[in-house]
């Protein structure tokens, strides 16, 4: 795990009480066998799931999906001012209003789904990876307890 500078003592990021010994024997290690395993696992997997530069792509075409219908709009309100013909009026509101509602259910469908997605990833593996590691300590408190009994 990389450590990072945000002002938390090394035993909150470990997810310990300060002053009781860490996961590791030497104290240097904070995971225990199993959330090491998971990490290990994990970086073999070498999945191939989609590159962050096609997700970025996706989102700012779902971006760009809720900002076109607005130039939609406007360019369909100036059609139907520049033209007197009532069919033609008619045409150009029900063009750009349908294209334009089209284009918004499809560029929110898109940004929910990329912006959801990548969060509910992280999310997913966050608690898996801090679930094993508190199943660990568990497990080592157990371990000590069993060992004093004896």
């Amino acid at each position: 795990m990389a450590q990072q500078d945000s002002g938390r003592s090394e035993a909150a990021d470990a997810g310990t009480v300060p002053g009781q010994p860490s996961g590791g024997a030497d104290g240097a290690s904070s995971m225990g066998p199993r959330a090491e395993e998971f990490t290990r696992e994990i970086s073999e997997l070498k999945l191939s799931g989609s590159s962050a530069e096609t997700e970025a792509r996706a989102l700012k075409l779902g971006i760009a999906g809720l900002v076109i219908p607005i130039v939609m709009a406007i360019v369909g309100i100036l059609l139907v001012m520049s033209t007197s013909d009532a069919a033609d009026q008619r045409a150009y509101a029900s063009q750009t209003f349908w294209l334009g509602n089209i284009i918004v259910i499809v560029g929110a469908a898109l940004f929910i789904r990329y912006s959801l997605g990548r969060y509910l990833r992280f999310w997913m593996i966050r608690l898996i990876h801090e679930q094993r590691a508190q199943t660990d300590r568990v497990v080592e408190a157990l371990d000590r307890m069993s060992v004093r009994q004896d």
